[in-house]
C-alpha cells in the first residue's frame, strides 16, 4: 500500500491500483513486450520500473509514462530510488546511475554490488554495497565519504557486507541491516 493506504499490485504489463474504500481497481498498462519489476507508489513523484523502461505515474494515478529506457547493462529487477531533488537512480552490478535531463549517466563505479540507497535530512545520499561498506554522495553523486569496517572501532560497522539500509526521519537514524545479521 502506499501513503494514502491504496493497494498497487502487478501483473505481467499491468498495474492495478485499489483505492481506500472501493473495490474497483484503477488498471495501468505498459507495452505488451514488457513487464513490470517494481514499483515505487513512495514520495511526491510515483515510479515504475519494468525490464526495460523506467515509467512514472501521474498524481491522480490514472496515467502512466515513460520516462526513459533503462541503462545499457542493467540487469537488476528493483533497484529504484527518488532523492528529494526528484533525480531517479538505478543501480547495479557495482554501477549507480541517475537521470539527467532523460539521459542515464553512471555516477558511481563500486568494487561490489550496491544494496540499498537512503537519502538523509542533509540530502546525502547513503549507498549500501554487498561487501564494501557504505558510500555517503551528495546529490550529484560525487563520494563525500567512505564508511568501511574497521575491526578495533566499536562505533563503526560491524560489517562491510550491508543488505540494507533505510533512513528514518522521525528520530533522523539511518538504519543499516547487515548480510549476517545485526
Amino acid at each position: 500500500s502506499d501513503n494514502e493506504d491504496n493497494i498497487w499490485v502487478w501483473k505481467e504489463n499491468k498495474l492495478y491500483i485499489l483505492p481506500k474504500g472501493t473495490s474497483k481497481p484503477d488498471v495501468l498498462s505498459i507495452d505488451k513486450d514488457e513487464r513490470f519489476w517494481a514499483v515505487s507508489p513512495y514520495g511526491k513523484l510515483l515510479s515504475a520500473m519494468s525490464q526495460k523502461s523506467l515509467y512514472t505515474i501521474s498524481s491522480d494515478r490514472k496515467r502512466i509514462k515513460k520516462v526513459a529506457s533503462l541503462p545499457e547493462g542493467y540487469t537488476m529487477r528493483d533497484h529504484l530510488f527518488m532523492s528529494s531533488d526528484n533525480t531517479m537512480w538505478v543501480w547495479s552490478t557495482g554501477k549507480l546511475w541517475k537521470l539527467v535531463n532523460g539521459k542515464w549517466v553512471m555516477t558511481l563505479q563500486l568494487a561490489s554490488d550496491v544494496t540499498g540507497m537512503a537519502e538523509d535530512k542533509d540530502h546525502r545520499i547513503w549507498v549500501s554495497s554487498q561487501s564494501d561498506g557504505i558510500y555517503i554522495c551528495n546529490l550529484q553523486g560525487d563520494v563525500q565519504t567512505h564508511l568501511r569496517h574497521t575491526p578495533d572501532d566499536v562505533h563503526g560497522l560491524k560489517s562491510n557486507m550491508i543488505e540494507a539500509i533505510k533512513y528514518e526521519p522521525e528520530s533522523q537514524t539511518i538504519w543499516i541491516a547487515y548480510t549476517k545479521g545485526g
